[in-house]
């Protein structure tokens, strides 16, 4: 992941993503939805910004909270910009003692944050749970080692119900960013041919300090100081990557070039 920079393209992608933004008050029908299920979630107040990550846990996944590796930094950043829960889900196998501790990572920060930021990891994870997360949470955190994520469908899932991601620009968050429109990059697309190391220490604390930077310079303020822009940002999630990014468009692409094209003379 290395040192990055914001990377930004047109507001207007091509293809069926160019899909015009969804009208206000459809976005208000599912905003009372979108409280409803954050309440289900973790029962919190609906004031507190709530970032969501869930996840199979690979060493390619970096699943550090914010500041986690500065809990100091995560305070200041909640007294600055206001308070803040991250909730975490996902499942190790029984014999995946690398994943295990992980998980162990997460809950330690969670206790020495305990009393001014609120860490969480949701038990028992399943497509249930999953279907509340993505529909509850107000920003969709997926902060993998470049490029090795497969491709990130749990982020396609959160902007279907208007949650904009903070994402490492790597799997399907490559095609679906539009910077400040339809979420936030951390770092900048450093291309396929970039093989970054997994585990190295210089890389995941450059990626931990420009999510820290995101996260305290432009997402809370936007979402705690301007929030009908906050809330434009979700509906070109929805309109954007929600039109776009779908299991119908996916099996057509899969049909049209590869099941039918290798078929062909020129296949």
């Amino acid at each position: 992941m290395g040192t990055r920079g914001p990377r930004t393209r047109s507001a207007r992608p091509r293809g069926p993503c160019s899909s015009p933004p969804l009208a206000r008050y459809s976005l208000c029908d599912s905003c009372g939805r979108h409280r409803r299920e954050r309440r289900t979630v973790v029962c919190r107040p609906v004031g507190r910004g709530l970032v969501g990550w869930d996840t199979a846990l690979w060493p390619w996944k970096d699943i550090r909270e914010p500041g986690s590796s500065r809990p100091d930094a995560l305070r200041a950043l909640v007294e600055r910009v206001g308070p803040l829960q991250v909730v975490y889900a996902g499942k190790a196998h029984p014999r995946d003692e690398e994943g295990k501790a992980l998980i162990e990572q997460v809950n330690a920060a969670a206790r020495e944050l305990a009393g001014d930021v609120t860490v969480v990891y949701l038990e028992d994870y399943g497509m249930s749970l999953a279907a509340l997360l993505v529909a509850g949470v107000d920003v969709w955190l997926n902060n993998p080692v470049a490029p090795h994520e497969a491709s990130g469908t749990s982020g396609m899932k959160a902007a279907l119900n208007g949650v904009p991601s903070l994402s490492v620009l790597d799997g399907w968050w490559v095609e679906g960013h539009v910077e400040g429109v339809t979420g936030w990059a951390i770092g900048a697309d450093l291309g396929a041919a970039v093989n970054l190391p997994i585990g190295d220490a210089v890389v995941d604390a450059a990626d931990g300090a420009e999510l820290d930077r995101v996260l305290a310079e432009v997402v809370a303020p936007l979402y705690y100081g301007r929030p009908d822009d906050f809330t434009a940002v979700c509906r070109f999630a929805i309109a954007l990557n929600g039109s776009f990014f779908t299991a119908q468009r996916m099996v057509s692409e899969y049909e049209d070039r590869a099941y039918r094209r290798s078929g062909r003379p020129d296949g």
